[in-house]
């Protein structure tokens, strides 16, 4: 019996007790990362924190000095800029006011208008007399020519 219980216990043990198997994983990824690597993560994490202390004491006076004029010479355009945009409406209001503009131009129009119909009225009668004198002259012709075959 007791040959009995210890093949079942290397039996389990082989299916069922992984220290061993795990011992060795653990010890190859301990050698892979400390080891292999040694302190390289550590250093690129020191100098990334180097770089942020860098652009923290020295970069941000320069960016705020940049900005300070820079929005200074925005904000004395966008001013300028407003002032032109209200000086165009005020003029805009006052022809809208004044509106010598529209009823010159709807005078304009009317007076083109009256033109055009009287150009087309006078081209309507030009043609019908060129018609009518045609048609006298083909009357007339017709005639002479009549007479003279008799």
């Amino acid at each position: 019996m007791s040959e009995i219980t210890k093949d079942v216990r290397n039996i389990w043990k082989r299916l069922f007790d992984h220290t061993h198997f795990l011992n060795g994983e653990i010890n190859f990824l301990l050698n892979e990362f400390e080891v292999k690597r040694g302190d390289k993560e550590v250093n690129e994490l020191f100098l990334i924190v180097e770089n942020i202390t860098d652009l923290k004491d020295t970069q941000i006076g320069k960016v705020n000095k940049i900005l300070d004029t820079n929005l200074q010479e925005l904000n004395e355009n966008l001013a300028e800029s407003l002032s032109l945009s209200k000086r165009i409406l005020d003029l805009e209001g006052k022809y809208k006011e004044d509106s010598t503009l529209e009823t010159s131009r709807d005078k304009r129009k009317i007076i083109w208008d009256q033109f055009m119909s009287n150009i087309t009225e006078k081209y309507s009668e030009i043609n019908n007399s060129y018609e009518q004198k045609e048609n006298n002259l083909r009357i007339h012709y017709t005639d002479i020519t009549k007479q003279t075959h008799h």
